[in-house]
């Protein structure tokens, strides 16, 4: 990403920042593949 700053529209921290909240699940956005599987998982 240093390599090339410029290649991609995402900085560093935003990246970050994606990546801790996919994997917290605090936002159901990342949970499940569909829309029965999140009510079946109770994700809002």
């Amino acid at each position: 990403m240093r390599q090339y700053p410029t290649s991609l529209e995402f900085n560093e921290r935003f990246l970050i920042f994606l990546f801790e909240h996919a994997y917290a699940s605090e936002f159901g956005s990342f949970l499940g593949n569909n829309e029965q599987e999140k009510r079946r998982l109770g994700v809002k």
